[in-house]
């Protein structure tokens, strides 16, 4: 598994991409309970949004995920935090190439 692997680069994107209802969502969802990939990441999030929206409320949905995890209460601080940390982010509906690298290039080290 890519998110597993030792040699991996210090940030990876993994696409999971095909038509609708085959099933992409469940994969998702079981990756990010599985132990051993928590183990690996000091911050998990899942961004579940209805395709359409916008940049800045997934951005918003990430970083108070973050601010929940690590108690902080501003965004600033967690986008500073989340920059410390190693870091697992799962977006789901985002289907705009350009919106998911907008949303990439906001989150740290992006």
């Amino acid at each position: 598994m890519a998110l597993l692997d030792e040699d991996r680069k210090p940030r990876a994107i993994v696409l999971v991409t095909g038509e609708s209802g085959i099933g992409k969502t469940s994969v998702a969802r079981q990756v990010l309970r599985n132990e051993e990939v928590n183990r690996q990441f000091d911050i998990c999030a899942w961004v579940c949004l209805p395709p359409g929206c916008g940049v800045n409320r997934y951005l918003d949905q990430i970083y108070g995920q973050v601010r929940e995890q690590t108690h902080c209460s501003l965004r600033g601080d967690a986008k500073k935090i989340l920059a410390r940390m190693k870091y697992l982010v799962v977006l789901d509906g985002k289907n705009s190439m350009v919106e998911l690298i907008d949303i990439i290039s906001e989150l740290p080290n992006g």
